[in-house]
């Protein structure tokens, strides 16, 4: 026998630049869509913590009027809704909400517009400020990137939270 005749195969370990760089490529694609994902998620998520707290604060507001049986005043702080609020009752603190995240766009339209607000009377009713017979009716719009949602308040001093994109049409309109 010949001392070559059995010689063993070499095996290449590593990669190849080719194969590198494919490899790095797909995991770019893969990294760069999700972190649009989480983008999105994260839009999301603070999207619904703004309008829960504005939601909860209304339903707040509303339920110390009845309590109180007497008028409770729901205000945006420095004039926009963006800036937090603050729930009065005869100038009186009873709650204090920060300021929105700062990409959160925030729009309101209500019977009275002179200044953003909601006022309860006793009996759980919107009211303006010019006329406690005539009611506070409006909508709340936050939005940040593609996300919106809108808080609606009826005649009765009730509100809800609907979605643009999933309510049946007709029921989630802003008229701002």
């Amino acid at each position: 026998m010949k001392p070559n005749q059995y010689k063993k195969h070499q095996c290449r370990s590593g990669f190849t630049l080719i194969e590198l760089l494919v490899t790095l490529s797909i995991a770019t694609t893969l990294i760069t869509f999700a972190a649009s994902a989480f983008n999105n998620f994260i839009q999301q998520i603070t999207l619904t913590n703004a309008i829960n707290a504005l939601h909860s604060a209304m339903n707040l507001a509303r339920m110390e009027a009845i309590k109180r049986n007497g008028r409770i005043d729901l205000s945006a702080r420095e004039g926009s809704w963006k800036h937090g609020w603050i729930i009065t009752a005869n100038d009186q603190l009873i709650f204090s909400h920060e300021a929105l995240h700062k990409d959160i766009l925030i729009d309101s339209t209500f019977t009275s517009k002179v200044k953003p607000y909601i006022a309860y009377n006793g009996t759980g009713r919107t009211r303006t400020d010019d006329n406690s017979n005539r009611p506070q009716i409006g909508t709340i719009r936050m939005s940040i990137g593609e996300h919106a949602r809108l808080i609606v308040v009826n005649f009765l001093g009730r509100v809800r939270i609907c979605n643009p994109k999933t309510a049946p049409a007709g029921t989630c309109i802003f008229r701002g």
